[in-house]
């Protein structure tokens, strides 16, 4: 039982650092794109952060039962969406919301890696 309260602390602060990340990244990925000032702003990355990763989420669960191609076609449209929810986020085209979702798929790796080293410390601490 302890265990499964490690693992839902972990997600849970594992989600709220990666909407926190997420938000910076894409805010830097917006001004590295050339996006408006008056679009480029932490509201509109935070916005879009939130978007993203609900949007990811939700149709990698629609498409994680389709047994083989599932998890790769869900990725796919989990991508498009993603892209589709920035551009409308920052008014902005495909290609600049390509680039920064970019930014956003490092956010998002940079915490997969600290939420992997996170949950291995504690699990650690159990087993001690």
């Amino acid at each position: 039982m302890q265990i499964l309260g490690i693992a839902l602390g972990t997600f849970l602060i594992v989600l709220v650092i990666a909407v926190l990340v997420g938000t910076f990244f894409m805010w830097i990925g917006a001004k590295i794109a050339g996006v408006a000032s008056s679009k480029a702003n932490f509201g509109n990355s935070l916005l879009a952060a939130i978007g993203a990763a609900v949007v990811t989420w939700i149709i990698s669960a629609l498409f994680a039962g389709i047994v083989g191609i599932g998890a790769i076609i869900g990725f796919v449209i989990g991508v498009i969406l993603s892209i589709l929810v920035i551009k409308s986020v920052f008014k902005i085209d495909w290609g600049k919301a390509f680039l920064v979702w970019l930014f956003h798929l490092v956010a998002q790796v940079l915490v997969f890696f600290i939420a992997a080293m996170t949950f291995a410390g504690a699990l650690l601490t159990l087993i001690k």
